[in-house]
């Protein structure tokens, strides 16, 4: 089943203009500069990891902890691209890729890294989370825009791997709080 339709030139029929309720540009992913100290704590954990695999003889798992920092660097240096989101009547677009909301069951808001993100629910995607950054002054105009089709969560769905992550972010901060 194919959820996602992309869009195949821009004279593309399947969405009129007076479909669109709302469109903005913004950032594909939230993201937040990061300072020094984030990336001597990310060094020091790899490093203590390391050798403790190293003793231990884990080499493959060695390997899996030096490509996640090398994610983790990447993302946190290289800032995100800017893409076209447009709410309509029929679905949301994502840049290229549109989703109806027969597909999509409920919304809500987050905040990540410093930004507000709106996240849709796509039960049937392998992938059913889709999170999109959004202007905090543009809020109230988006939740009246979906409340019309999707169904709005004011506490969002935490599963096991987002609370663990919520309490690994708080048990081990990786950089300093400024105030």
């Amino acid at each position: 089943m194919n959820i996602a339709v992309k869009k195949t030139s821009d004279n593309d029929e399947t969405m009129p203009k007076s479909d669109v309720q709302l469109a903005w540009d913004a950032p594909v992913r939230p993201y937040k500069k990061r300072d020094k100290s984030f990336f001597q704590t990310i060094a020091a954990i790899f490093f203590l990891l390391t050798v403790i695999l190293f003793f231990i003889r884990e080499w493959l798992i060695i390997g899996v902890a030096l490509a996640v920092v090398f994610v983790v660097y990447v993302l946190a240096t290289v800032p995100p691209g800017i893409v076209t989101y447009k709410i309509t009547d029929k679905g949301v677009w994502v840049g290229d890729l549109f989703f109806r909301y027969l597909h999509l069951t409920e919304y809500w808001f987050d905040a990540q890294l410093g930004n507000t993100v709106l996240v849709l629910i796509a039960p049937m995607r392998t992938a059913s989370r889709i999170s999109i950054v959004i202007f905090p002054k543009d809020k109230e105009k988006i939740d009246a825009a979906l409340r019309k089709h999707l169904v709005f969560r004011e506490k969002p769905i935490k599963s096991f791997i987002d609370s663990a992550a919520e309490w690994m972010s708080k048990a081990i901060p990786l950089e300093e709080k400024h105030t």
